[in-house]
């Protein structure tokens, strides 16, 4: 799993348009916009946000999207409620349009998602509250979310914070009496739908969407909305043991269950053989599948937590277990940040492990495990190795 980390930071920074990742430049994490954040100081004067982002020049390209949201752009006056804004400057915008080209020009919807995407209520924001691996609650609410909210990861490398592992932020806030400004340098994109995220990371996740080709579900980590996957890696399959994995995935030496659909005009559909095997391995497949939307936020609120999966009534438990040595963390309350890398994130008391917190979707969420959740109904014919 050393390398799971590393290939999920890969995986968000390409989740909306892989032409133009930051990872693409030899400079990735120094990379400086031409209109010179470096020299921008931020600053304390009074006005709301929107006033603020008025009389800077570099985000008049913000602004000019903003003014056409009137609802948003009145939240922004609004000085009654604390916000975090994650501007844009105008270079910011210029890349995105050679990204996307033609894509999504007068799509008002779109645009609109995308500024509630750089916006978090509620809260004021400093650095210091930006750790690696926080997820921030945004503006935008999606259906596919089950109307929550959309989060943004954060990670840091050598001092730099950046957001979805695509965009940076400036390391000077801009104060307004509404809440604070952080000038970032490319324009944040929504994830997509939670298969294709597994699908960008197939040396990691390869097997597990293999088994969901081979049965059929695949097409729910796409259509189902507010889900949670618990995703064995590659390494964790493995551990299963080759005689299992045969089992699991091949029907051959296997009773099947009736003629293979498909075998009587003369095509040789093998993900549609049932044995079983096979429906032992959609039960564990479906059993790694949450019905509800489970950030690491909510497990280090709940502390403790169980979800109801696909497979059936059954359930699997979550426990956020605070690492030795740390006083006990509450992470309830306004603008409350909790760090991630503080806790163990238990499955079933031990069976498995989240080894990569929050690979965000735009219709859930995907924890990374290093191991391979077994539902009761299923029984291997073989040992797993050790």
């Amino acid at each position: 799993m050393k390398t799971v980390t590393a290939l999920f930071g890969l995986l968000l920074s390409t989740a909306s348009y892989a032409v133009a990742s930051p990872l693409n430049s030899d400079a990735i994490l120094y990379s400086q916009a031409s209109e010179n954040l470096e020299g921008w100081k931020g600053g304390h004067e009074g006005g709301s946000i929107i006033d603020r982002l008025r009389n800077e020049k570099m985000f008049s390209r913000f602004v000019e999207v903003i003014e056409k949201e009137r609802g948003l752009r009145d939240d922004l006056e609004n000085r009654d409620r604390q916000t975090t804004v994650f501007a844009p400057t105008n270079e910011a915008f210029e890349r995105l349009e050679k990204e996307m080209g033609a894509a999504g020009k007068g799509d008002n919807q779109r645009m609109g998602e995308m500024l509630r995407y750089h916006i978090c209520p509620d809260m004021e924001l400093r650095m210091d509250d930006m750790v690696s691996g926080t997820v921030l609650p945004t503006g935008l609410k999606l259906r596919d979310l089950d109307d929550r909210h959309q989060r943004i990861r954060v990670f840091r490398f050598h001092g730099d914070v950046w957001l979805n592992m695509r965009a940076r932020v400036h390391k000077k806030g801009m104060d307004a009496e509404n809440g604070r400004i952080f000038a970032i340098d490319r324009v944040l994109m929504m994830p997509h739908h939670a298969r294709e995220m597994l699908y960008m990371v197939p040396t990691e996740t390869s097997t597990f969407l293999a088994g969901a080709e081979r049965t059929g579900v695949s097409h729910l980590m796409r259509e189902e909305r507010g889900i949670t996957i618990f995703a064995p890696s590659n390494e964790a399959w493995n551990r299963l043991g080759f005689e299992n994995l045969r089992y699991l995935f091949s029907c051959v030496g296997q009773k099947h269950e009736g003629e293979r659909r498909g075998a009587k005009h003369g095509r040789d559909e093998d993900h549609e053989m049932k044995c079983q095997g096979m429906h032992d391995l959609r039960k564990i497949l479906m059993y790694h599948m949450g019905r509800d939307v489970a950030w690491s936020t909510d497990m280090m609120e709940k502390h403790d937590m169980r979800m109801r999966t696909m497979h059936g009534n059954n359930e699997i438990s979550i426990e956020a277990k605070q690492r030795r040595g740390r006083d006990r963390m509450e992470c309830k309350g306004h603008n409350r940040v909790c760090d991630p890398r503080m806790f163990n994130f238990i499955i079933n008391d031990g069976e498995a492990r989240i080894a990569f917190t929050d690979v965000l979707a735009r219709n859930g969420d995907i924890h990374m495990i290093d191991d391979v959740l077994i539902p009761r109904d299923v029984n291997l014919p073989y040992d797993r190795l050790n």
